[in-house]
């Protein structure tokens, strides 16, 4: 027998996925799988859970093979460093790796972008990277002359 419940209510049952994410896999729903899963009764987008369970281990599988990396938002500090340490000079990285090896939070190196202090970093579209070598090099000039505070 199939439970149905509503996307907006499945984090008062489960808490897992959260109601975002489980938006992502009804936009993407063809793509992966979860049409499946969820049933369209009156525009309101109805999960059953019992299929959900199922398709959620497929869907695990699949996404650890192709994708093995974890979003920066669960890795520790320690790991960010770690796979910086790990990557070539040539290698980009995002402003949370950057943040952790400079010890500041990723709030503090916008704002040091935004003054003009901070890291040399490139645009990608609306993201902005740092490259290994120009990270390193910054860290060397500040760790000898210091970064002077605006007046």
């Amino acid at each position: 027998m199939e439970k149905l419940i509503r996307l907006t209510k499945w984090v008062e049952y489960h808490g897992v996925p959260s109601e975002k994410s489980l938006r992502y896999f009804v936009v993407n729903a063809r793509s992966n799988g979860f049409d499946k899963v969820m049933k369209k009764i009156d525009k309101k987008i109805f999960i059953d859970e019992t299929e959900f369970f199922k398709w959620y281990e497929e869907y695990k599988k699949l996404t650890t093979t192709r994708q093995p990396k974890v979003p920066t938002e669960i890795m520790s500090r320690l790991d960010l460093v770690s796979e910086f340490e790990k990557g070539s000079d040539t290698t980009f990285f995002t402003q949370d790796y950057v943040a952790a090896v400079i010890c500041c939070g990723p709030a503090n190196l916008e704002r040091m972008r935004w003054l003009k202090i901070g890291p040399p970093f490139k645009r990608l579209g609306r993201r902005c990277l740092y490259l290994k070598k120009d990270i390193c090099d910054w860290i060397n000039s500040t760790a000898k002359n210091g970064v002077e505070p605006k007046k």
